[in-house]
């Protein structure tokens, strides 16, 4: 689409174009239920009894944890057929935790939510055609609600509260020896955090309870349910922070110090401001939070490809810098080639380290160099989303729009030198408002409309969530 302003193409003129869609993109990232009230007609937004997400999605057949229980109760649940009771190794329980982002809701990732229950009912159901034992008995999604109005004072103020209440639901299900009757002595743990909700997932790991109790007897950890760490996934986070450029138009560091300042602490936490505890850095060196996230089965970044993500660009939402940090390409099978949404461009990975370099750098503060390669040394999955053609302004020529054939065909191992080169691209070229579309956020009926697109894509991490088996 080329949109002409005072009969000038907006190609010619890239500045004059740039303004209105920062504009437009600011008013769309900030957006909540009061503001929108005043930006946008009553009947786009909806009621205050409007009902979740889930309820749109014909088929699905929802059902509460538990009556009672602080957070079971405010969690949803699928259960696995009773064909296989009593085998000798119990199916475990899969807990799978959703975290909001900045200025978010609970309802945010109600559209992964609702993929999740939709593919755990068809993994189940499959099982039970084919005569297999479930991997899982019960899948629980839970969509952390501590952060709600509360994503102002800083990641580690959140990612405390994040880490109160997942250790609140582990408990809740670790005290019901029995649920329906069937005793599940492990919880396969999965975390996924979208925007800043990935930073607090990245700090709450780190005051998870994974072992039952120190103090109890043999017997009674014998009986009591384990914590597995299963995924650790982050759809557009800031691994890199903002600050040092990672901005998308990159800010001088002389305006990144005020920028900060008035997000409060979360925003100096995010631009990394001097004379405050780094805590970005300290994530990615220190071994109190990197340990328990190299023990996950796999870590995954999604991340928006080709300037269509305003809030976290595609540098710091993969942590790439121009490194010789090695990236494989991740060739498809064909019969999962219908599976893939048009939106997901490519898949690769860091090859995992067994070892990691804990020292943090000497020089004072670390480069985005330095966090990328350390980053990548824990081995990650990472999915590189291209929504352009969901953009409601785009100004891409066609051709540059198709699926990444050649690139695919071009080579199979990447430096993420190369990555940023050949995927950072296209900035202010479409109304970057792929941060929403990506996760089909949903934290009000405006938002859930406008990002229906990015429906397949949460179905296709929920598909991998859900059936892969460890």
């Amino acid at each position: 689409m080329i949109i002409n302003l005072f009969g000038m193409n907006t190609l010619q003129y890239p500045l004059l174009y740039s303004i209105p869609v920062m504009v437009i993109a600011l008013l769309l990232s900030n957006l909540n239920r009061n503001s929108a009230s005043i930006l946008l007609p009553y009947w786009l937004m909806g009621t205050n009894a409007q009902t979740s997400a889930l309820a749109h999605r014909a088929g699905l057949h929802l059902k509460q944890c538990a009556e009672n229980g602080r957070f079971l109760s405010q969690s949803l649940c699928v259960n696995s057929w009773d064909g296989k009771q009593g085998t000798q190794n119990e199916p475990d329980v899969h807990l799978i935790i959703l975290i909001h982002g900045w200025l978010g809701n609970p309802k945010e990732m109600d559209g992964l939510k609702e993929s999740l229950i939709e593919q755990s009912q068809i993994q189940m159901e499959n099982e039970k055609e084919n005569n297999k034992a479930p991997l899982v008995d019960r899948v629980v999604v839970h969509s952390v609600r501590c952060n709600n109005g509360k994503t102002s004072d800083g990641i580690v103020a959140g990612g405390q509260r994040v880490a109160v209440e997942i250790n609140e639901v582990i408990q809740e299900i670790r005290s019901r020896q029995t649920l329906d009757g069937k005793h599940h002595p492990n919880i396969r743990l999965s975390i996924v955090g979208n925007s800043l909700g990935g930073l607090y997932g990245r700090f709450a790991i780190s005051e998870i309870n994974w072992t039952d109790d120190a103090n109890d007897s043999q017997q009674q950890q014998q009986n009591k349910a384990q914590v597995i760490p299963h995924f650790f996934v982050t759809t557009a986070t800031p691994h890199l922070g903002c600050g040092f450029q990672q901005t998308y138009l990159p800010l001088p560091r002389f305006i990144e110090h005020p920028i900060g300042n008035i997000m409060l602490r979360t925003g100096q936490d995010l631009f990394r401001l001097p004379g405050r505890r780094d805590i970005i850095q300290e994530m990615t060196f220190s071994p109190t939070f990197t340990t328990p996230l190299s023990k996950f089965h796999k870590r995954m970044a999604y991340a928006n490809a080709h300037g269509t993500d305003f809030q976290v660009p595609l540098p710091t939402a993969a942590f790439w810098a121009p490194t010789d940090s090695i990236h494989t390409l991740i060739e498809n099978d064909e019969t999962d080639e219908n599976l893939i949404p048009r939106g997901v461009a490519l898949t690769l990975t860091t090859p995992r380290q067994d070892s990691f370099d804990t020292t943090e750098p000497k020089q004072g503060t670390a480069t985005s160099e330095e966090i990328s390669k350390q980053l990548d040394r824990l081995g990650w999955t990472k999915v590189l989303i291209d929504v352009r053609h969901e953009m409601p302004i785009n100004l891409n020529e066609p051709s540059t729009l198709t699926t990444d054939e050649t690139i695919k065909n071009k080579q199979k191992e990447w430096t993420s030198k190369e990555l940023l080169q050949e995927f950072d691209t296209g900035r202010l070229k479409s109304l970057p408002i792929g941060h929403m579309v990506m996760v089909a956020n949903s934290k009000n009926e405006f938002y859930r409309n406008m990002c229906k697109p990015g429906i397949p894509i949460m179905d296709y991490l929920a598909r991998e969530i859900i059936t892969t088996a460890v």
